[in-house]
């Protein structure tokens, strides 16, 4: 289950959870040509950025040492959460370079105003909740869950921008997958 699961299967207002999954798949390997190969010590790259193996490999111990502090909770391999922070990380470059492209910032205060708001109306008030779901559904460990909640702002803030009249749910997927998508050819 992705944090967008969660966003929709909670409530949370479609256009900020929609595309997401596209977004990774276009993300994937974004700023890399077909046959080029990764750099040393490089987990994924998006233009100049990259994701680095030991960023990885932190954020999977975060997610195994986490997970296993949960009574009943079923411990995903290590290839499962690698992939998922891979995903996430580069989602997280793109998500920068298109804020970046089309002059779209998010503030510390829209992020924990987002973060209040979504625990209160789902979660009962209680922020361990959120963070029991984020890292054993999505494998978000606490130290990113305010990236992960940047990350959503920011794709509702640049698909309002680049696509504002994208109002039903197939609008906003192809406006997703049209602006990533060429998002990660020019990074290339």
């Amino acid at each position: 289950m992705t944090w967008k699961d969660i966003i929709v299967k909670r409530g949370i207002s479609a256009a900020v959870a929609v595309g997401v999954t596209a977004l990774l798949l276009s993300a994937c390997g974004a700023g890399m040509g077909p046959t080029q190969a990764l750099p040393a010590g490089a987990a994924s790259v998006v233009g100049d950025q990259s994701v680095t193996d030991r960023t990885i490999a932190d954020i999977s111990t975060q997610v195994h040492d986490q997970i296993a502090l949960i009574p009943g909770a079923k411990m995903p391999t290590a290839d499962v959460v690698t992939n998922a922070a891979v995903q996430r990380e580069t989602q997280h470059l793109m998500l920068q370079a298109a804020g970046t492209q089309e002059g779209v910032t998010i503030t510390q205060s829209q992020i924990d105003e987002f973060i209040a708001s979504f625990v209160k109306n789902q979660f009962n008030g209680d922020i361990k909740q959120l963070e029991a779901a984020l890292v054993t559904q999505n494998y978000i460990p606490i130290s990113q869950v305010n990236e992960a909640a940047g990350d959503q702002l920011m794709y509702a803030a640049v698909l309002k921008k680049v696509a504002p009249n994208a109002t039903t749910q197939e609008a906003i997927t192809k406006a997703s997958n049209d602006y990533f998508g060429a998002l990660s050819n020019q990074l290339s």
